[in-house]
């Protein structure tokens, strides 16, 4: 039997913690041979009732999950001992830091006389330590478009065309509404994105946006080909209308209030903005008229995900459960800003969200994070008594929106913004095959 002391634990639990499921078994193997000093600086010790007798250097290997300690020749004692009584266990550790160990039971006395001769001098045999196993489920199973709780799936691996594919239930990609700042051409005609033109009728070639892309299929730009990613662009040439830049898609007004929702995406910003930006929000109907006869007096995302000038991010939730009330009453939380994130790296989200008119309903938000291969931690979440939505708008009318959106430009021509996107999930919250999980939607993402 072998046990790890407390710091190669805590070192194989970090190691572990920062990646997904399928990685853990080799992300602990790899990092309890390091805490032992890697290939040349581990030494094997044998101690008798709690006390070192002998030590010699070790050369280590490793394959997998195994650990191989090589032969070693003729050692000597460091102090004398009795073979035939005390308890005998012996250490593969550190030479640099011996709280870094592994130990393991000798079974019986005749294995110590075996290896130990009366002049002090021993010989070691080589043997192999086998490190936990934490992988649980092999590949991991992960809905697809054809999911009967499927109710958007874009998927940048498609070509737009094939946005128009249909899904289990819901819109799929091929109702998502783009907006390339309002505008993009088919075949020389300009086209509004409001005018019934839909994400699956963008040519391949792109969404032109006056004299630039505004959104295009290419190449991940981290892993590189076959996989792929939609490019999000916004230039200072850019549209602006009703105050905006936009390069982003949203699915249909058709998301109910007071149902659980999960929502997946994944962006690398390769260009910060010049300006704060949104980059996916759920939002309410602004435009038709609630319960007291108006629209919501401002425009209202319950729940937005932001990116500052400096490449950080923050997320911000909305809500306001007064009927007939005035803007001041909105309540509003704010995650903490991120660190300024890396332009190489994949950020993964997975938002598990209800959004509620009223509070007696419950609003729920639970947002994971997770970068490149890394394993997500919940990085945002609200209390039951936190307002997500809000009670004037018209009932089960929201929609989820994916892109990038420059606001408040007031007069401001738009900066230069490029991020890229895996395309956009959503999925109602009930049972099935495969059960929906976090590890679930990081491995769809992860497979685009």
């Amino acid at each position: 039997m072998a046990t790890s002391s407390n710091q190669v634990r805590t070192d194989a639990k970090a190691a572990r913690d920062a990646v997904a499921n399928g990685q853990r078994d080799e992300a602990d193997a790899a990092a309890r041979f390091t805490a032992l000093g890697g290939a040349t600086g581990a030494q094997f010790e044998l101690r008798r009732s709690g006390v070192s007798v002998g030590s010699c250097p070790v050369t280590l290997s490793r394959s997998g999950r195994d650990i191989t300690v090589a032969q070693n020749g003729a050692w000597n004692f460091v102090a004398a001992a009795d073979k035939d009584t005390g308890t005998w266990v012996s250490r593969v550790v550190n030479a640099s830091d011996t709280t870094r160990y592994i130990e393991l039971s000798i079974p019986s006395e005749q294995t110590v006389s075996a290896n130990l001769i009366d002049n002090g001098v021993g010989q070691l045999n080589g043997f192999v330590i086998s490190t936990p196993a934490y992988d649980t489920g092999g590949v991991i199973a992960f809905p697809t478009a054809t999911d009967g709780r499927t109710m958007v799936f874009v998927d940048a691996s498609k070509a737009f065309a094939n946005q128009a594919e249909p899904v289990g239930n819901g819109y799929g990609g091929r109702f998502c509404i783009p907006q390339i700042s309002f505008r993009w051409l088919v075949n020389a005609t300009e086209v509004s994105g409001y005018s019934g033109r839909y994400l699956y009728q963008i040519p391949e070639s792109g969404a032109v946006n006056n004299d630039f892309i505004g959104l295009v299929r290419e190449d991940d730009p981290v892993n590189g080909a076959p996989q792929k990613a939609f490019k999000h662009r916004i230039a200072p040439s850019a549209d602006i209308i009703v105050n905006t830049a936009r390069s982003a898609y949203l699915a249909g007004n058709t998301f109910r209030h007071d149902t659980t929702y999960w929502y997946a995406f994944a962006c690398r910003w390769g260009f910060f903005p010049g300006r704060f930006v949104t980059v996916f929000d759920v939002h309410e109907n602004t435009w038709d008229n609630g319960p007291y006869g108006r629209p919501p007096r401002e425009s209202q995302s319950p729940i937005q995900l932001q990116m500052g000038t400096d490449g950080k991010y923050r997320w911000q939730t909305a809500g306001c459960y007064i009927s007939n009330y005035d803007v001041s009453q909105v309540t509003r939380t704010f995650s903490s800003y991120s660190s300024a994130v890396n332009a190489s790296d994949w950020h993964y989200w997975v938002v598990k969200a209800r959004v509620t008119q009223s509070a007696a309903q419950g609003p729920m938000l639970e947002c994971y994070h997770a970068v490149n291969s890394g394993a997500a931690s919940l990085e945002h979440s609200i209390s039951a008594s936190t307002a997500l939505g809000i009670n004037d708008s018209v009932a089960n009318n929201l929609y989820p929106k994916l892109g990038l959106y420059q606001f408040e430009l007031n007069g401001a021509a738009p900066s230069e913004t490029v991020m890229h996107t895996k395309g956009m999930f959503v999925f109602r919250d009930e049972a099935g095959t495969p059960t929906l999980s976090v590890d679930a939607l990081l491995a769809l993402m992860r497979s685009i």
